[in-house]
């Protein structure tokens, strides 16, 4: 993942109207596999590899199945 600096990330949050929709739907949403995927997006949206999206969101699954 890429190493940014805190404040300038969330000011950069602040002002793109993608992530702040993404966001608001994660807030509002309560299914598992809509969440997993909006974090899909948002780590897209920040600039993520899909490689590490892939990871993150197969760790998620693995996790939560075995809850």
């Amino acid at each position: 993942m890429q190493k940014t600096k805190l404040p300038k990330l969330l000011q950069e949050d602040q002002n793109n109207p993608e992530i702040q929709a993404i966001k608001a739907a994660i807030k509002a949403n309560k299914d598992l596999r809509m969440h997993q995927g909006y974090q899909a997006i948002l780590l897209d949206l920040h600039g993520v590899s899909k490689k590490d999206i892939r990871k993150f969101i197969w760790v998620n699954i693995l996790n939560n199945s075995m809850v």
